[in-house]
């Protein structure tokens, strides 16, 4: 796979798997950044091809087959990571979208916004097609059930595509990536009652849909479009941690309903792209940081403008959200940030206490220990380590921590680097980030798997 490989779903005659790639895995400061649907041979094990998705395509996170096995469906969002973020209305930061791939042809058929002009729909989840023919999306954020009409969204693509249909605002695949209005006789919004819904399941009347913070499922029949809920038990009253988690997936409280918390930072980590913000001036995007154990280690952002995570997490609200919300909201935020469980590094399974001892040793005699130190590898300090460029040159930057490095790829203040082993190398000139072009190849491997193990 080629990163964080989220949903997948098998083509009807068994032939073809296809596998969502949850992130990009370029480097962000590149012109084109965008996930990848990789496309696997079952009966050889073989990727097919890897098909990518428009520019700024990320967070990919259901996929299914069209009934003939023609089509691969994806939903994402697509980011407007190229622009500064001084509005957010009318998709200027995040839109939410559906991608439609031609299995025969390994390529990106086309790609559609699922937003409306002047409201989002927010992160869109699971996805599915019922025995109705419609395609079923449940757009997370917003907290709907999203029905599309598959067969008369094709024959406008198909008319557009041939000549056949004149639309003097679609000239070519990359404006559908840009119209608010291209889905809206083919879709219904249908509001249900569950918290977050991500998951579908159909029978022959009806879809089924889950919801991350909901005690039961709602069944939607296909002709009334009525929720019904089966409900599965009692819930305990939602603490701070609880309420945090929601609120900072909840599009509800953007301006718009455009994007959440979660879509720059899902999961609380980081979404793969630079944004270009107003805390440090424009013209000079920054990479998007993990928030994992961001209100232990100080200051936050990469240039350190925020001298907490409090601060910064009201800050975002405020800029990013565009609302005003209740403290209480900001201090649950505070509390599941504050909280969110580690997750172990898939790499201590690969390295032996042997690989980890040359690894720390090598992480010492280059130096990395001096500022990456104490329980989060990190003094918190800020330092110019000489990777500054236009007006950030000479600047000094925050000092990470490194828990959970191996996720939050790509590195530096400006995601130039794809990997750790480029921080190492092509971006270290004269060793003023680790005293590290000395080592040896087997000593590099050996630096860059303990780090990965952090």
């Amino acid at each position: 796979m080629v990163r964080e490989p989220r949903d997948m779903a098998i083509s009807p005659d068994g032939t073809t798997l296809a596998v969502a790639n949850f992130l990009p895995a370029q480097a962000a400061n590149q012109e084109s950044v965008a996930a990848e649907i990789s496309l696997i041979d079952t009966k050889t094990n073989t990727i097919r091809a890897n098909v990518t998705l428009p520019n700024g395509s990320q967070l990919v996170t259901g996929i299914t087959f069209s009934t003939d096995g023609r089509y691969v469906y994806a939903v994402h969002l697509v980011s407007r990571f190229n622009m500064p973020i001084t509005q957010i209305d009318r998709g200027w930061v995040n839109t939410n979208a559906l991608s439609i791939i031609d299995v025969k042809e390994k390529s990106c058929y086309a790609t559609v916004l699922l937003d409306d002009i002047d409201r989002g729909a927010a992160n869109p989840a699971g996805i599915g097609i019922g025995s109705d023919g419609n395609l079923y999306i449940a757009i997370a954020g917003n907290h709907e059930l999203m029905q599309t009409d598959l067969k008369k969204m094709h024959e406008k693509l198909a008319g557009l595509f041939s000549g056949a249909i004149q639309d003097p605002y679609i000239k070519d695949k990359d404006d559908l990536t840009a119209s608010l209005s291209f889905t809206y006789p083919f879709k219904k919004r249908i509001a249900v009652k569950g918290r977050l819904p991500q998951h579908l399941a159909f029978t022959n009347d009806a879809v089924l849909v889950s919801s991350r913070f909901s005690p039961f499922i709602e069944k939607i029949l296909f002709n009334s479009l009525k929720p019904e809920q089966i409900t599965l038990g009692a819930e305990p009253e939602p603490d701070a941690y609880r309420r945090g988690e929601l609120a900072f997936n909840d599009a509800t409280i953007c301006f718009q309903q455009w994007q959440t918390c979660a879509s720059c930072h899902p999961d609380g980590r980081a979404d793969g792209t630079n944004w270009d913000q107003q805390n440090d001036g424009f013209g000079n995007p920054k990479n998007t940081k993990s928030l994992l154990f961001s209100h232990v280690t100080p200051p936050s952002m990469i240039t350190g403008v925020r001298e907490t995570a409090e601060r910064a997490v009201r800050a975002g609200i405020y800029h990013t959200l565009q609302t005003v919300q209740p403290e209480s909201l900001a201090t649950d935020m505070d509390e599941y940030l504050k909280n969110m469980p580690v997750q172990e590094s898939p790499y201590l399974r690969k390295a032996s206490k042997k690989d980890l001892n040359r690894g720390r040793q090598l992480f010492e005699k280059a130096g990395c220990a001096e500022c990456h130190n104490g329980k989060y590898y990190t003094d918190l300090k800020k330092y110019n380590v000489g990777t500054g460029d236009g007006d950030d040159l000479n600047r000094p930057f925050d000092t990470p921590t490194l828990r959970e490095v191996w996720r939050t790829a790509p590195y530096l203040y400006d995601g130039r680097a794809a990997t750790l082993e480029e921080v190492f190398t092509k971006y270290n000139k004269n060793d003023r980030h680790g005293v590290t072009t000395n080592l040896s190849s087997d000593e590099l491997k050996d630096l860059v798997l303990y780090v990965k193990t952090l």
